[in-house]
């Protein structure tokens, strides 16, 4: 059996790198990231849920948190929001879109769904952000 989280981590990591307006990707929990390019993305494992769905396969879910940093600093807070955010959350929703159509692992169908929470801004205009929520569902053998 293929170490599920490994290989989901990696694919979001490859899905990323595909993503030509971010600058800089985090794959661990970094709210003290030294962030020296943006855009930047943090995204972790945040939780897995698991239930029955044969008496020999589970369906569960991997729950990912990831969050898109953007930077402000010469721009006015309206651009940074509406054209510098905006059209980074595009990207990564259509990357994500293109790159997880369904496939498998170990054999099993994978399903993915990728939602965006809170937008929000610095006070000082300097950052915003976008907060997604990835849910990453596949039938595994128990």
């Amino acid at each position: 059996m293929t170490a599920i989280y490994t290989t989901l981590i990696n694919k979001i990591n490859t899905t990323l790198s595909g993503v030509t307006e971010i600058a800089e990707v985090f794959n661990y929990q970094a709210e003290e990231a030294e962030i020296t390019k943006y855009p930047a993305v943090i995204f972790y494992p945040e939780s897995v849920e698991n239930s029955f769905e044969t008496n020999n396969q589970n369906f569960k879910i991997y729950n990912f948190k990831m969050y898109l940093i953007v930077g402000g600093k010469g721009i006015t807070k309206n651009k940074l929001m509406n054209t510098v955010l905006a059209g980074a959350v595009d990207s990564i929703l259509s990357a994500f879109d293109g790159a997880w159509n369904g496939g498998t692992i170990d054999g099993n169908r994978v399903w993915t769904i990728i939602d965006t929470g809170l937008w929000a801004m610095r006070e000082d205009g300097n950052e915003a952000y976008c907060e997604f929520n990835i849910k990453i569902k596949l039938v595994t053998n128990n």
